[in-house]
């Protein structure tokens, strides 16, 4: 059995999406969030710690669910840390790792690594994990296994269809998350070639307080108004935020939909949807060039490696072997 272990407090709520599309019964999804990303409180923190550097496991940070869940899990079984990592502290993995007794242990980021903390916390993980990560360049500056980002397919109900009519060249969704002022010299860019752009920037505790020509909107774009949005647009922007390299899943969204994508990230050369037809490599130099891209027609891919019961294929014969090895 293959246990997967994901954040289910994430307001992104992404994650849930994905694994809500496994149909394998040998996979088990544990929704993990308050036991195994967050400290339960200020208390929780300071025990774990001491417990850390005392090197004495203790169940205190997780719930009576959870521990029942982890201490069913026998050495021949094999779990995935699905999405996460970094909010993963060495001293909440040492507790989970003393009370699990899987032979083998994925960890799959969903994240770049940013910070002193974040590789702190990862050279912790990489003895205990078998780590993989969505960003490619991060594979290969700390010697991670790359394993591509999975996106789930988009509902598209019968209403959407009924309105495909591209009424809207652009689309973009998103906290600012520093992206404000690129975002703004680009809304202002693409009207000037008379592109008509639906921009829907959030803002967060860092935005700038005085807006440009580019408005903050006041609330989330929920899940199908988003998927309306990209269904009835030619192309999706996606702008990553500083430092991240990894595919994201705005960029999976509009694929599966048939919609093209515009983005400044390079290492999306890299994969495999790569085609020159539905991805555009922005940079100032080719802006001009995207009424064309825009004018040409979406060339239908094959998507199947970046669907959830496809992409975790990889664990799952992994997990098979370990057991064949515990066995013999």
């Amino acid at each position: 059995m293959l246990y997967v272990f994901y954040n289910d407090i994430d307001k992104n709520k992404c994650a849930k999406l994905v694994l809500s599309e496994l149909n394998d019964s040998e996979i088990e999804i544990v929704p993990a969030g308050n036991s195994l990303w967050t400290y339960r409180n200020i208390i929780a923190r300071i025990v774990l710690h001491l417990c850390f550097y005392l090197h004495v496991p203790c169940k205190y940070n997780f719930d009576s669910a959870f521990i029942k869940k982890i201490l069913t899990i026998k050495k021949t079984d094999s779990i995935l840390i699905f999405g996460g990592g970094f909010g993963i502290s060495p001293c909440i993995s040492f507790c989970f790792l003393e009370y699990c007794k899987a032979e083998s242990k994925f960890l799959w980021l969903w994240d770049s690594v940013h910070n002193k903390t974040e590789k702190r916390f990862l050279k912790y993980l990489k003895k205990h994990y078998e780590v993989y990560t969505f960003d490619y360049n991060d594979s290969q500056d700390y010697k991670l296994n790359y394993k591509n980002t999975v996106g789930y397919l988009p509902e598209l109900k019968q209403e959407i269809k009924k309105e495909d009519k591209q009424t809207t060249d652009i689309y973009f969704v998103g906290i600012d998350r520093g992206r404000y002022e690129i975002l703004n010299y680009l809304y202002e860019s693409f009207s000037k070639l008379g592109l008509i752009c639906d921009f829907n920037v959030l803002k967060d505790e860092n935005s700038p307080k005085k807006e440009k020509t580019l408005k903050f909107v006041n609330g989330r774009v929920d899940s199908l108004e988003n998927i309306r949005r990209i269904y009835n647009s030619r192309a999706v922007l996606d702008i990553p935020v500083d430092g991240q390299n990894g595919l994201t899943q705005r960029v999976l969204e509009a694929l599966f939909l048939n919609r093209k994508v515009i983005t400044n990230n390079e290492s999306i050369k890299n994969e495999m949807l790569y085609r020159t037809e539905n991805i555009f490599i922005l940079n100032h130099k080719n802006l001009e060039d995207i009424k064309i891209f825009l004018s040409t027609p979406f060339l239908e891919t094959k998507l199947s490696q970046y669907t959830i019961n496809n992409w975790i294929t990889e664990f799952t014969q992994q997990s098979a072997v370990s057991i064949q090895q515990l066995i013999m």
